[in-house]
Parts: C-alpha cells; structure tokens; sequence
C-alpha cells in the first residue's frame, strides 16, 4: 500500500537487545532517541548525515495527538511534527507526512520499541534508526 508498505524498502538493523518488550498503544505517547543514522544520495553514496542543522536526538512521539516534539538537541527543542498518516500492520506502529517539501516516515516495533525513521528530499534523504519507550514509564 505505497508508502506505508516500507517493509521490503527498510532493513532495521539496531543493536540486539536495545530494549525489552514494550507493548505499544496509540493513546500513548514515546520517548525516542536517536542511535545512529546515515543520509544517501541519488547515487547511492551514503554517508554520516550532514544536516544544515543541528540533528534530534530525543523526541516525544505522541500518535493519539497526531505530533512529534522535539526535545533535544536544546536549540531545536519544542519543534514540532504533524503526522499526516498513521497505521498498525506486522506488529509496528506505523507513521508518515509531509513537512517542508520533504516526506518522513516512521516505524516503531512493538515487541521491543526499536524505531526506523526516513526522510525523504527528493534527490537525497537520510535513514535513521533509534529506540522508542511509552513516556510514562521514563521515571524508575
């Protein structure tokens, strides 16, 4: 179903063990952090992201108001993402939109809250993997 059957376009390939089941619910809001991630080109040259700004490297994915904050780095924080779409297929949450002439999607697992993000510009675009947890359970 186009741009929600990422499946066969991405290979998630995070850390074994990142985190432990998290059940995952769309009237829940996540703390995400960024792990690594690497931008390609038309050509197919990939290499470390050289973003024109700061990249984040916490967020606050909250499907059930449709946004996405950021919450770090300090200078970008408070920014905000709409999500445009957002479905449950294979055991993943997942969302995708449009924002500044670029298209973003987004997969969260729900067996382990490991996360894949894209975003697309076009001639370019970055792949970025982290791991996501419900908000309420970031105090010990």
């Amino acid at each position: 179903m186009g741009i929600l059957n990422l499946r066969s376009k991405i290979a998630v390939c995070l850390t074994p063990g990142l985190l432990a089941a998290i059940p995952m619910a769309d009237d829940i809001a996540y703390l995400c952090s960024i792990v690594r991630g690497v931008e390609c080109n038309e050509l197919l040259e990939c290499g470390p992201p050289q973003p024109d700004r700061p990249p984040p490297t916490f967020l606050r994915v909250d499907p059930d108001a449709d946004l996405i904050t950021l919450l770090a780095p300090e200078e970008r924080r408070g920014e905000l993402t709409h999500i445009g779409i957002k479905s449950r297929d294979g055991g993943n949450l997942i969302m995708a939109g449009v924002e500044a002439g670029r298209a973003w999607t987004m997969i969260l697992s729900e067996a382990d809250g490991k996360m894949a993000l894209t975003v697309n510009f076009g001639d370019s675009g970055y792949v970025v993997f982290g791991a996501c947890m419900p908000a309420d359970q970031t105090t010990p």
